[in-house]
């Protein structure tokens, strides 16, 4: 729509200086502008334009970084540890191999670093419910691209101790499940239950499946909502494996003939092996140097 000589215009033009090809005017669309930019709804367009938002959304912010997900194979189907090409096999990658685990299947959303890692530790200790719902509906959506079966599943995440949940003000796990279950469609349980204890991050590697051993349980009646039933246990972050293990076998062995078709573990980020750099941020790296 042209406009009228002297009338205001919000927001200007944009000033095209470029030179001119030959038999181009500037009625043309100039090459650089042809990029698609992501639709936005309207209530969206409203907020950017009158309500100055203060924070970005999760997935945005995510995207921007580059940390909104990976591509399937860029970790262990058995630990979700990164893994290279042709580092993993039917009995897992270097990391698990060895080991046995108590679950069937492991996806996480991307390895516990850079933006991923901050906005984690925001729905950890700020009370941001809805970012960790957001986050939760993005491991949802990987979970599906996994192949996560599509009924006859049911979200139990992590539990809280009683005194951690009065000190945070808020269960960050479940938040995060609520957005999981949201995604797939399925139930959520609060199955478990958990005695305190330090927190991980305080205690060695080699003290953490100590620390957590013998601290969760199932709740009394809970065996009936996973019986025969895929469950998909929902951490935040995974770094020795210890709480998934702890959580898987307290499922198992809980008694009420609660025995479950299958165990899924879904972490939102899980810690780099030391001394190993993540695909993703060596991608970034390569990106930012060319």
């Amino acid at each position: 729509m042209k406009q009228a000589d002297g009338e205001f215009v919000w927001p200007p033009a944009r000033v095209d200086d470029s030179p001119l090809a030959p038999g181009e005017d500037r009625g043309t669309e100039h090459p650089i502008e042809q990029k698609q930019q992501p639709e936005r709804g309207w209530w969206s367009a409203i907020e950017r334009a009158w309500l100055c938002p203060v924070a970005v959304p999760v997935r945005e912010r995510l995207e921007i970084a580059g940390c909104d997900g990976e591509a399937l194979g860029a970790c262990c189907d058995r630990c979700a540890t990164t893994v290279g090409a042709g580092e993993e096999d039917e009995f897992g990658c270097a990391s698990c191999r060895d080991r046995k685990v108590p679950w069937d299947r492991a996806v996480r959303l991307g390895a516990y670093e850079d933006e991923l890692r901050e906005v984690i530790l925001e729905v950890k200790f700020t009370r941001f419910r809805s970012a960790g719902m957001a986050l939760g509906r993005m491991l949802g959506e990987v979970l599906r691209n996994a192949g996560a079966p599509s009924e006859g599943v049911v979200v139990v995440p992590i539990p809280m101790s009683t005194r951690r949940r009065l000190v945070r003000g808020v269960d960050h796990t479940a938040a995060i499940g609520r957005g999981v279950a949201s995604e797939l469609g399925a139930p959520m349980r609060m199955a478990l239950t958990r005695r305190h204890r330090p927190s991980q991050r305080t205690v060695s590697m080699s003290a953490r499946a100590g620390n957590v051993s013998g601290t969760m349980r199932l709740r009394r009646g809970a065996g009936a909502g996973i019986k025969g039933r895929t469950v998909v246990l929902v951490d935040d972050v995974r770094t020795s494996g210890a709480t998934l293990r702890a959580a898987s076998s307290s499922i198992f062995l809980g008694g009420d003939g609660c025995r479950p078709a299958a165990i899924w573990v879904a972490t939102v980020g899980v810690t780099p092996v030391r001394g190993r750099m993540d695909l993703a941020g060596l991608a970034r790296i390569r990106t930012a140097a060319k």
